[in-house]
């Protein structure tokens, strides 16, 4: 385990959790400096014996992880026999013994006893009806009705937390330095006129160069997708109605599409992310940005939900479960409906921006954030919302590494790779083999009219709509197969262009995250989400693009 000796108390914890798991442990005490410089010194050897397992200091930074390397193969083949236990209150204890008595499990009996007890729903399902009536009524018999079970685990853990800290750690004078001053960047990041406007120039500044990095990688794998499949003749090996080259054709042009709008995009995007992340401004960002959301009327915590919501909406919806209330998990899922994730801004840079130029970029993001903002006032006045305040670290400014920002961008792109591109070849290999045995038209022919009345969008578009809905990221590809585009042109005008980016990137963006959701809020919850969100992006594509043609 690794632990911020700036803020020991904060990482005890989760130790001291992971300790009643009885697991092996050995504990890397990371930002040494840092806590030095702040005039904090940790008695490594005293909180070793205190909590029974090594403690080693180290720097990822410098390389200096040898030692904890060396201590944690060895420990590995000789744990450590004796922790640290945390005392709870006396009737916990007892509840804790008697749960321990009565659960039938290879995990540690204390461990599972006190998982019951924190309510936590994996470890309540280990316990039979039967087992579960007698543990309510043991809690009856010996629980006072103004005690809260497990709100007194979690203050006696966070007690013991912050007594252990205090024991191991020796504070120091320092003289005022340069160290001691706010920095430069905080005085701006953290003002109240210069930080809103630094935070948005930021984003600004990251779309355009998405747009125009992005843009131009994404021609050279146009260029070398037209490329490879001109040199595959149009028809040949004919079996049935079926011509096998076509279907390589069609398979190597959705790989292609795919690859040319999603990758340049996608991973650019996570390197600058990673960059933010490790420099330290993006916990900045979001101090910034909260006060929009207290306006209206959302919880400050799900702005961390969005920010993730930026990368993919899967994780981003499990996240919700950092805001206490239901009311609130529920407004803060809605919002994932108008926040582009990095596939929907694959398909905006990448198909919007590339085949439409900047300004339909513009257009469509403003469109969303303008639906977006609408949206969240009907919620704060049909939603009734409690505010929390957001407590939010500020990190130190530190030098980011470089290894580490490309780690990251790879582990959140791997998947990308690894299903993704598969499914590019396959759907297109599909969509190839249903258009040459005339079944698509038969599909097309029934949503034609409702496409054209809705969105003023011919009938093929619904099949790279759908195609989204299983995977985001074959949207773009999908509707460059089926109008077998070369180069950089598409037989739609800017205004249908833009309808299209907006009826793909308002709602639930995926399959996926759909069921993501049913797990997370129910069925019912779930189901009012998606059909509430899919008729407000209806709504708001079919007026768009009315109004605008007017104008025009």
């Amino acid at each position: 385990m690794v632990a911020d000796a700036t803020a020991l108390e904060r990482s005890l914890y989760f130790i001291l959790q992971v300790l009643e798991s009885a697991k092996n442990v050995v504990l890397g005490l990371n930002f040494v400096e840092n806590a030095y410089k702040k005039g904090l010194i940790i008695n490594t050897k005293k909180l070793s014996q205190t909590l029974g397992i090594p403690v080693i200091k180290f720097n990822p930074i410098t390389k200096n992880i040898e030692n904890l390397i060396i201590t944690a193969t060895k420990k590995a083949y000789k744990p450590s026999r004796k922790y640290f236990n945390v005392k709870y209150d006396d009737y916990i204890e007892e509840l804790i013994t008697f749960i321990s008595k009565i659960v039938k499990t290879d995990l540690p009996p204390r461990f599972v006893a006190l998982r019951i007890l924190e309510e936590d729903h994996d470890f309540e399902n280990l316990l039979s009806n039967e087992q579960a009536q007698i543990i309510e009524e043991k809690k009856k018999e010996i629980v006072s009705k103004r005690q809260n079970i497990k709100e007194n685990i979690s203050k006696t853990r966070y007690g013991t937390s912050v007594y252990i800290s205090e024991q191991v750690t020796r504070i120091v004078s320092l003289e005022k330095t340069s160290l001691m001053k706010t920095p430069i960047m905080d005085r701006i990041l953290l003002h109240r006129i210069w930080g809103p406007t630094f935070t948005l120039l930021f984003f600004v500044g990251l779309f355009f160069i998405l747009f125009v990095i992005g843009g131009f990688i994404e021609g050279i794998f146009i260029e070398m997708g037209d490329l490879a499949i001109s040199l595959i003749p149009e028809d040949g090996w004919i079996i049935g109605n079926v011509s096998y080259l076509k279907l390589l054709r069609e398979g190597l042009a959705g790989c292609f599409a795919g690859i040319a709008i999603a990758l340049p995009y996608i991973l650019l995007f996570y390197l600058i992310l990673g960059f933010t992340e490790d420099i330290g401004l993006l916990p900045r960002f979001v101090v910034n940005i909260q006060k929009i959301f207290d306006y209206f009327g959302l919880p400050s915590k799900s702005f961390i939900s969005m920010i993730l919501g930026i990368g993919c909406t899967v994780p981003a919806i499990t996240s919700t479960r950092i805001v206490t209330r239901k009311n609130d998990r529920i407004k803060t899922a809605f919002m994932f409906a108008f926040i582009p994730c990095s596939s929907r801004i694959g398909i905006i840079m990448g198909v919007i921006g590339f085949y439409g130029g900047a300004f339909l970029v513009l257009a469509v993001l403003g469109t969303m954030f303008v639906a977006m903002l609408i949206w969240a006032f009907l919620m704060k006045l049909f939603i009734k919302v409690s505010h929390d305040p957001m407590l939010i670290e500020l990190p130190p400014y530190r030098r980011p590494m470089i290894n580490n920002v490309f780690s990251k961008s790879w582990l959140r792109m791997k998947d990308f790779v690894k299903v993704v591109i598969p499914l590019l070849v396959i759907g297109g290999i599909i969509y190839s083999i249903l258009d040459q045995l005339g079944v698509t038209d038969y599909f097309i022919a029934p949503f034609a009219p409702i496409m054209m009345f809705l969105f003023n969008l011919p009938g093929e578009t619904i099949i790279p709509l759908l195609f989204g809905f299983v995977q985001k990221d074959l949207t773009g590809a999908m509707l460059i197969s089926v109008f077998n585009a070369k180069g950089n042109q598409l037989p739609l005008t800017s205004l249908q262009l833009y309808t299209f980016g907006v009826v793909a990137c308002i709602g639930v963006p995926c399959i996926i995250t759909l069921g993501m959701m049913f797990r997370e809020f129910g069925l019912r919850d779930s189901l009012i989400m998606f059909f509430s969100v899919l008729l407000y992006g209806i709504l708001i594509a079919s007026l768009s693009w009315r109004i605008l043609s007017f104008l025009m």
